[in-house]
């Protein structure tokens, strides 16, 4: 039997809270008082609004009150607003008639003054009393009535009620994801407006579709502290009982009887009678499930007396089932027998009754629609016998009847069809986002291949060519590194496929797993100094001998370390605590650490096989397995595999907490499947941690340009690389033929390629803080390196990653593993092609930006140069200094800028301009040589003559002479 879980309707008025009792007494003396005014009305109304909760009969009958006062006062907004509190109060007493019957007044009154808080409260109103029969395409109508309402109005409170009651709707139909998306939406509308009534609501409906039941218990606790607050007896009550529930389903009796006593202090002496049949209900099934069937059917015999009294014997079905179970199971088999039989009477009745109700409404229907037809035809057609009229209209309607039993089976049909559809559909969705995240893994574990296999196939290609550069001890040491990694990533897929088809065991070995772990711990400690971490290692001293399997703890721990380690940045902190817990039957770890944490929207994928947070990350040193999608997947199997159970908790931005409980003794164990070696001395035999080749010290993010010596002249290339190994190779290869510099990621290579504007700049994808995509494109968009030619190296070998690169501008695109020869000559080819481009501009006088620039970002720089020049040619003093700041770079980046797009220097640029700017003037006769010189800018008569001559061949003079001649 399931338990019957309350929800609380979505139906006020926007603004109006529930008033305290003191307050409900302060309006009763002004009341008193109050002349037979629209301010009468209006303290009607609030005191009705303040009792709706507290006592509906109170609310009914101030309701009527104002009503009266209202349609004597011909007050329209005082009478929609009476109607309204009248529907409410029935609502809360369950007589659904008349909550629809005064809720269509008060919506027609609110069409006809346009007031649509009052329009949006009603039509919220019918929609929670259809939910509550059960007709949800009705709550469903009434609910887009309303939201259509508030949208159109602008009203966010009602919008916010109406996302309430559709969660509702969704919630019964049993779309529960939809349904916590509507009331979480209602919530953080509430919490916005300062509607604590609201918020209350909200909370207590989220509780019932809540993911886990913390969430569920603390979202009910919340709303019911906001109910006490509030006085809201009804909603304390509501939660109350459902917290009850929780615990009765979860066989805590004594927990379970705390809060229904709760509920029913709240509820007793109010008129809130179906509340009090199901809490009554629920007392006595928690006493019947202790067995204390003596003090159970006290409360079984008050539901059913006040069900009878009420008139409510439907919600006796429930109490008549728990009856007949409480007896079966003392043994009273005649009275479960009588219980039994009124249990499913009632059921049965209550079928009959909705299958009337369904006949009836349907001849209701056909009644209405027939009703003008009918009249006319009397009225053509009164020649006619009665006999033979009588006699047709029976036919049209059995007609009409049969036609429309026709229409409810295919809408009951086609009501199956959608539920279908949207299984389909749900079914197809979960498909599409597994292939997803297969195709994110298989796209990861290419690059945590490719990468390897990179620093073990480039170097070894290198030696079999005869060609191998660099240190070759260094180069073993690395390729055996990353052939541990690929290993590791090749058992970790098998452990993954071993666990999935049942065929991983337990071996379990007898010894003291404190010092297993430390060893474990401490291996991490060079990776914290690395990292300049802070690394608290705590392992109780209190953990004794305990049976465990050796392997998969060392797997376990050794994933999550890595993980923490992994998201925690430089001069972060790691913790690792190890301790018996639960009178030594349990091993609890718990690793901490604060990093860069989770999002919410990601923890419950987090140990999802194929899932990746975060792919971008990578390791810096190589040695750790980065955004595979199988480490913490892993980890959670093998917990799994021991009866264990693990858990994250994290804060965005706070840093991230595992924590793994393992059974350590064998009567914890018995269920699993083990090969035990008896006394095996786990303390004796540490784990297999120092067989890998430890990774070589890693290089600081950056590295500073060499110093001006021998072969100075050579091209500066930039290498962006976040995997140390992978970076010094490849620094390694154009050792000797270029100048090379360094980056650890692409923040930093942005910033080193500002600072040095190289030649060439050959980055990786797949980097943290910033990839190489969005290098590329930042690279471009600089107006000092938007001439660097870009070749990118990727693990990921797709046409679309491809065109992807190209199309941010990268000028050439390699995949891993590369051939390092093809590197050199991708490289080589790059710079040569730009040597030519500007040793082509280099003999030429003119200075044509739409000529030498690159691109448009070049061009505009270009013409910019050329722009400011031309605006101070007769400026003397004029220099790379003033160019430099009004084009906004470093004398350096100018300098490098202009000479890689048109191998000249800044200071020849703005010469060869007062040349061209001389020579036009001359050619004008705009004066004699000396003039001219002056009106380029040339201080100097003799130096303008000779760079005059050496650019046109003769002395300014001559050319003045040909003019005038």
């Amino acid at each position: 039997m399931q338990k019957r879980w309350l929800i609380i309707p979505a139906c006020c008025i926007a603004g109006l809270l529930f008033a305290q009792s003191a307050q409900l007494d302060s309006l009763k003396q002004v009341l008193a008082q109050a002349r037979p005014d629209t301010h009468k009305v209006n303290l009607l109304i609030e005191l009705s609004m303040g009792y709706r909760s507290l006592d509906p009969v109170l609310c009914r009958e101030y309701a009527r009150q104002a009503v009266s006062l209202s349609a004597a006062l011909d007050f329209d907004r005082g009478l929609g607003k009476g109607y309204y509190n009248l529907a409410v109060g029935y609502y809360y007493s369950g007589v659904y008639d008349s909550t629809y019957l005064f809720s269509e007044r008060a919506i027609e009154l609110g069409q006809k003054s346009n007031a649509f808080i009052l329009l949006n409260s009603a039509y919220g109103l019918s929609a929670s009393a259809a939910f509550d029969e059960g007709d949800y395409e009705k709550s469903l109508d009434y609910n887009m009535k309303a939201l259509k309402v508030a949208e159109e109005n602008d009203d966010l409170e009602g919008v916010a009620f109406s996302s309430n009651t559709l969660g509702n709707v969704q919630w019964k139909l049993q779309n529960f994801e939809r349904a916590r998306q509507y009331y979480q939406h209602a919530l953080e509308v509430f919490e916005n407006l300062g509607n604590t009534y609201g918020m209350a609501n909200a909370l207590s409906n989220l509780g019932n579709v809540a993911p886990n039941d913390s969430l569920r218990l603390a979202w009910h606790q919340r709303a019911r502290d906001i109910y006490k607050e509030l006085g809201n007896v009804y909603g304390m009550a509501t939660m109350d009982n459902n917290m009850g529930a929780y615990y009765q389903t979860h066989h805590q009796p004594e927990q379970a009887l705390t809060y229904y006593r709760s509920a029913l202090q709240a509820l007793e002496g109010t008129a809130f009678n179906e509340k009090l049949v199901q809490v009554y209900t629920n007392l006595g099934s928690t006493y019947g499930d202790m067995g204390r069937l003596e003090e159970a059917l006290p409360w079984f015999v008050k539901a059913e007396s006040l069900a009878k009294r009420e008139g409510i014997t439907a919600l006796l079905k429930d109490t008549y089932e728990y009856m007949a179970a409480a007896y079966d199971k003392e043994r009273d088999y005649a009275n479960a027998y009588r219980y039994l039989k009124l249990f499913q009477g009632l059921q049965d009745s209550l079928f009959s009754q909705e299958l009337a109700l369904q006949v009836t409404q349907t001849e209701e229907k056909v009644r209405r629609s027939e009703q003008g037809r009918e009249l006319a035809q009397k009225e053509l057609e009164l020649s006619r016998q009665r006999a033979t009229r009588n006699r047709i209209l029976y036919i049209a309607l059995a007609l009409v009847f049969a036609l429309s039993s026709l229409a409810l089976w295919a809408r009951s049909r086609a009501r199956l069809r959608m539920q279908q559809a949207r299984l389909q559909r749900a079914e197809a969705d979960k498909l599409r986002e597994l292939d997803r995240m297969k195709s994110s893994f298989f796209a990861n574990i290419s690059h945590e291949f490719r990468t390897p296999l990179t620093l073990i196939k480039g170097p070894l290609q290198e030696m079999a060519l005869g060609r191998f550069k660099g240190d070759a001890q260094k180069y073993f040491r690395i390729m055996l590194r990353n052939s541990e990694r690929l290993l590791n990533l090749v058992n970790q897929l098998l452990d993954l496929s071993k666990l999935e088809s049942g065929r991983m065991k337990l071996r379990l070995e007898q010894g003291g797993a404190a010092p297993f772990i430390r060893a474990i711990a401490h291996s991490f400690e060079s990776l914290a100094e690395r990292k300049q971490a802070t690394y608290v290692i705590r392992v109780s001293d209190a953990l004794g001998e305990a049976w465990f399997d050796r392997d998969k703890l060392e797997k376990i721990l050794t994933n999550l370390l890595s993980n923490a380690f992994k998201f925690t940045g430089e001069l972060g902190r790691v913790e690792l605590s190890a301790e018996a817990v639960e009178e030594g039957r349990y091993l609890r770890l718990v690793v901490r650490d604060d990093g860069i944490g989770i999002p919410a929207s990601q923890l419950p994928h987090i140990f999802e096989r194929f899932y990746s947070p975060n792919p971008a990350l990578s390791d810096p040193d190589g040695t750790t397995p980065m955004g595979s999608g199988i480490g913490l997947a892993l980890a959670k199997e093998l917990v799994s595999l021991q009866g264990g159970r693990i858990a994250v908790e994290s804060e965005e931005g706070e840093g991230t907490a595992f924590t793994v409980l393992l059974p350590i003794q064998r009567e914890e164990l018995k269920g699993a499947a083990e090969v035990v070696v008896e006394n095996a001395g786990a303390a004796s035999g540490l784990p297999d941690i120092a067989d890998g080749v430890p990774a070589e010290e890693p290089q600081a993010s950056t590295v500073s340009p060499p110093p001006v010596v021998a072969g100075q002249g050579q091209e500066l290339v930039l290498v962006v690389e976040d995997n140390a190994d992978v970076r010094r190779y490849i620094a390694d290869q154009l050792q000797g033929q270029y100048r090379v510099l360094e980056a650890a990621d692409g923040r930093a290579g942005l910033a080193l390629a500002l600072e040095q504007v190289p030649g060439l700049v050959i980055t990786d994808v797949m980097m943290p803080e910033i990839d190489g995509i969005e290098l590329c494109r930042q690279l471009r968009a600089q107006a000092a390196t938007s001439h660097i030619p870009i070749i990118m190296l990727t693990a990921k070998a797709e046409q679309a990653d491809k065109l992807e690169g190209l199309e941010k501008g990268a000028d050439d695109y390699l995949v891993k593993p590369f051939d390092p020869e093809e590197l050199r000559l991708r490289a080589g080819n790059l710079l040569e092609q730009r040597r030519r481009w500007r040793a082509r501009f280099s003999k030429e006088i003119s200075f044509r930006p739409s000529e030498v620039a690159v691109t448009s970002v070049d061009e505009a720089f270009l013409n910019s140069v050329v722009e400011v020049v031309e605006h101070n040619l007769d400026e003397e003093a004029f220099g790379v200094p003033q160019l430099a700041d009004a084009v906004g770079l470093s004398r350096s980046q100018l300098h490098r800028k202009l000479k890689a797009l048109s191998d000249k220097s800044p200071s020849e640029v703005i010469r060869d301009m007062r040349l061209q700017r001389a020579r036009s003037l001359l050619q004008k006769g705009a004066g004699n040589a000396s003039e001219v010189a002056f009106m380029a800018g040339f201080s100097s008569l003799a130096y303008f003559s000779k760079c005059y001559k050496d650019a046109f061949g003769y002395p300014p003079s001559e050319e003045a002479r040909d003019t005038e001649g």
